[in-house]
């Protein structure tokens, strides 16, 4: 009876399954990542009506949405509360929207912790982990006699 029953669950399965293919997907992006900064009072708006505050803008490469290398400075611009759009500023605008708001900023920006360093020590330890994978193993095989 047990051979019944687990015959007819292997055929079920065998029945009912799908070709699967790996495809070797890498999901990637790469382009302008926006933080926020500071959040500013709720008056703080466009001429169209949207809500902004003031964050930093630079160009990030990313695996797995995860960012991996950041390569370009970082510079002050407004950025929508959705942090999807941006309006850069320069030096002059900046300094009035900051007076305005009273708003100190560091005269460089930099991105958050998270985004400096993000995928970096998985990777490293990645490629130790190859390596050491590759090194021959100092073990040997003592033949008794």
């Amino acid at each position: 009876m047990k051979k019944l029953i687990l015959f007819v669950f292997v055929m079920f399965f065998l029945v009912i399954s799908q070709n699967v293919e790996a495809k070797g997907l890498i999901i990637y992006h790469d382009g302008p990542n926006l933080e926020t900064v500071e959040k500013l009072p709720t008056d703080a708006r466009m001429e169209d009506g949207t809500h902004f505050n003031i964050g930093i803008m630079y160009k990030q490469f990313g695996l797995f949405w995860m960012p991996v290398w950041n390569y370009s400075d970082a510079q002050y611009v407004l950025v929508s509360d959705d942090e999807k759009t941006y309006y850069e500023l320069n030096e002059t605008e900046l300094a009035e929207v900051s007076k305005e708001f009273n708003i100190e900023l560091k005269d460089s920006p930099s991105p958050s912790l998270w985004n400096k360093i993000g995928l970096k020590p998985v990777l490293v330890l990645l490629v130790i982990g190859i390596i050491w994978g590759y090194l021959p193993s100092k073990k040997k095989n003592k033949e008794e006699v």
